[in-house]
């Protein structure tokens, strides 16, 4: 059955179903987008991405490769803008610092544990540039690995996790400014770090720290995908936006989260 125009349009309002995201008019919902305003009418601003980004994540399975490196990266440009929604409506709702998980940035955990100088370290680096703001995020690769081993001898998981996910941060902004094929190990291995954090961490804590994590590794993703080969760019771009899904999904109206978590959803 065609989606009519008029129903796809009432998405603001009410939950889609699989059949719309599927089949309705991808323009109506760029067009309610341009329409709507991000501080009149949030809610219904975060809603519209959500719905937009789910919908271009779903199609692109089935695309061709070309078309599904566009619809991947719009995906992740409307998780990201509704993500950024999210978190500033729940920062208004509970009036305390949130991570920082629409973009990568070392962890801003109002106490971060695994090693401030470190956090410093990259917060002085992202302010200079070429090989002296390389060599401060190298420091500071150095300060979180210590800060890692030390809290995993200690059987401290809290630290640990913080740690490992601004282990990957700096990992990445290193890899980032590393231009060419030498980039490539050093985001890779901020892949794994994020990884094997998100995988080792408990459902039920650190949500906030997760969600941080989970988005911070989309841009991991993201990043890989700009250096890599076609299809391995096409392979990147589909695990950031389910990553990025996954980010989402903690801050999401409940009604909506399920649309996030359909296929490829990751066990962490």
């Amino acid at each position: 059955m065609q989606v009519t125009e008029d129903t796809f349009l009432k998405l603001a309002a009410q939950v889609p179903s699989i059949e719309q995201l599927l089949s309705g008019s991808l323009e109506i919902l760029r067009d309610a987008i341009r329409s709507a305003a991000a501080e009149g009418e949030p809610t219904r601003w975060m809603v519209l991405h959500i719905v937009l980004g789910s919908a271009l994540r779903l199609r692109a399975l089935n695309a061709p490769e070309d078309d599904r490196v566009q619809m991947y990266t719009e995906a992740l440009r409307a998780f990201e803008t509704a993500l950024t929604a999210c978190c500033e409506q729940k920062l208004r709702h509970v009036r305390e610092p949130l991570p920082a998980a629409a973009r990568v940035g070392v962890s801003s955990h109002r106490e971060v544990h695994a090693g401030s100088d470190g956090v410093q370290l990259v917060v002085d680096a992202t302010g200079l540039s070429g090989a002296e703001g390389n060599e401060l995020l190298e420091r500071a690769v150095r300060v979180f690995r210590d800060a890692c081993s030390r809290a995993r001898r200690r059987m401290e998981f809290d630290e640990w996790f913080i740690g490992m996910s601004n282990l990957g941060c700096a990992l990445t902004l290193l890899g980032c400014r590393t231009p060419g094929i030498a980039g490539i190990p050093l985001l890779e291995e901020a892949v794994d770090v994020f990884q094997q954090a998100l995988q080792s961490a408990a459902r039920e804590r650190l949500l906030d720290e997760r969600a941080s994590a989970q988005a911070n590794l989309s841009e991991a993703l993201q990043a890989l995908a700009e250096r890599g080969i076609p299809s391995e760019s096409v392979r990147y771009l589909e695990q950031a936006v389910d990553w990025r899904a996954a980010a989402l999904s903690h801050f999401a109206p409940a009604e909506y989260r399920w649309i996030l978590q359909l296929n490829r959803v990751r066990p962490c």
